[in-house]
Formats: structure tokens, sequence, C-alpha cells
């Protein structure tokens, strides 16, 4: 597989917007009372495509302004790795984000809010969110309820992540990453469910620290 990458072309200018709500259709609740949560968790973990590549467009709202970009994912799961690269229409690069084993590096020249750098340091670790730990430890405890099953955990961040599992397929469609003073929501829809790839086509994140949120739209899929 070769080194992610995730190419954004990004119109230079921020557009004013209002009030951001979600796009996705809500997710309609069913009765998986009668599932093994266990069995749910195994079999979406073994059907979840790990390692692709893709066509998206981005959306980022905060402080009442939109920034919008079309780019390639490239995923690699083996290697926890993933860069981002924002460019204008014009080829000019605006902001770099890399992860690999060693850990986080952020890079922008363009001016903006004061925090910029500690919030393009948060939008890295939401990318790394998104796309890795799709389910729960084993030893996750678990909360049931007629329509979900919800895992709670400790991470590696100090705080707690949750994994809510439910819909007519009982996939993953929300985690939440939380500790002092941040939470960050990620919900997932609309699955793509190929003999090539699974994989949700939606994805709308809310940070409730930077105030900010992200939409994800899938285009094209592609499994090397």
């Amino acid at each position: 597989m070769k080194k992610t990458v995730l190419v954004l072309l990004i119109f230079p200018v921020f557009f004013l917007s209002s009030c951001v709500t979600n796009p996705f259709p809500k997710v309609q609740l069913v009765d998986i009372s009668g599932m093994d949560p266990n069995v749910v968790t195994k079999q979406f973990e073994d059907k979840i495509t790990k390692n692709f590549e893709a066509l998206q467009s981005f959306t980022i709202h905060f402080f009442g302004k939109e920034m919008t970009g079309l780019g390639y994912l490239s995923v690699n799961d083996e290697t926890q790795s993933f860069s981002l690269t924002c460019m204008t229409l014009m080829g000019v690069r605006l902001l770099t984000i890399q992860k690999d084993p060693n850990g986080l590096k952020t890079e922008y020249s363009f001016s903006g809010e004061d925090n910029q750098p500690e919030i393009l340091t948060e939008i890295a670790k939401d990318i790394n969110r998104i796309y890795f730990d799709w389910t729960p430890s084993p030893t996750a405890a678990l909360k049931r309820s007629r329509c979900k099953f919800t895992f709670n955990q400790k991470n590696s961040e100090g705080g707690k992540t949750r994994f809510v599992f439910g819909g007519s397929n009982a996939n993953l469609i929300e985690k939440q990453v939380m500790d002092k003073g941040s939470r960050v929501v990620i919900q997932y829809y609309n699955y793509l469910n190929s003999p090539q790839a699974f994989y949700p086509q939606g994805i709308f994140l809310s940070n409730k620290k930077y105030h900010y949120k992200l939409i994800i739209r899938t285009k094209e899929f592609h499994v090397d």
C-alpha cells in the first residue's frame, strides 16, 4: 500500500456561512436487541475497508466562515499514517498535515485566526480520529438499548471514547472522543456495501471545543 496522501483543492476565499446543521438524513433506528454485541463489532471490524483511495469533498465551518475543497484520500491502516496537503485552485499550497508513527506535524502558509496553529493541530487529530480505530476494545463497557449498542472505553489521549452501533445493519453510526473541556462527535452515514469495499460515504464531525464542523462526502472509492 502506498503512503497515505490526502490532497485538497481549497478555494482561497472563506465564505460567510449561517448556522450549520447536519446535512445527512438521520439514521433509521430499528430493534437490534436480539443481536449479539460482540458479533456485531467483530463483523464490522472484519468488513470495514481500512486501506483505500477516495475522491471526496470537504467542507469546514468555523467562526461563521466556510472553507470547501476537493481532494484525493489514500488511507493506510497498516502504518497508521496519513498526510493532508491543501491547495488553492492555482496549485498554491496552503496547508500540510502529516501523521506517521512519530506523531503529527502541521505546516501552513496563510493568515487567519490568532489560535490557528492550535486549530490546525486539532483538525489533524480529528482526521486521525475519523479514519482509525473503528471498533471498541474487548474490555470496553457495554450499554444495551433496544436500538443501540453503546461501548465506552478509556483512550490513549487520557479521556474516553464512545462507539455507538445501530441502524438496520447495526453499523458504527457514531463515535465520540471526550476529555476535560472537549468533545468530538463523529457520525457515519450511507455505507457503501459492495464485494470490493465497505465504507461510510458521508461523515459529519463536530468539534465542541474549537466550535468547528467538518462535512465529508465520498465521490469515488477505490481499493488496491
